[in-house]
């Protein structure tokens, strides 16, 4: 695979961990949220609250310090990293509109 390529597999590769990672965490958010739920949820969403500035020289110390500047799974474990809290923050509030007569019907069937 050419470079381009590959990080587009990086890219899409990270999208569908993301989405198995957060899809399950939303649902059992929604469906049974856990004491003080809205401070876990405010702890994902304020991981966007952070400027991209302020974040870039920690992470590549870290990258460097593993040796992992050059690498594309690093790529990819940061934008896992990044995009994981926002997607269970947004399939949390789409679950949450689901009715419970929908999810009833669903698990007579």
């Amino acid at each position: 695979l050419t470079g381009g390529r590959l990080l587009w597999t990086r890219t899409v590769g990270s999208t569908i961990v993301v989405m198995l990672l957060a899809i399950p965490a939303a649902y059992a958010l929604s469906v049974r949220p856990i004491i003080r739920w809205q401070d876990g949820l405010f702890f994902f969403i304020s991981t966007k609250f952070m400027p991209v500035a302020a974040s870039i020289i920690p992470v590549f110390l870290l990258l460097r310090t593993f040796g992992l500047l050059d690498n594309l799974w690093a790529l990819g474990v940061l934008y896992l990293g990044v995009n994981l809290p926002l997607a269970v923050w947004m399939m949390r509030s789409f679950f949450a509109e689901v009715p419970i007569a929908v999810v009833e019907a669903a698990q007579i069937e």
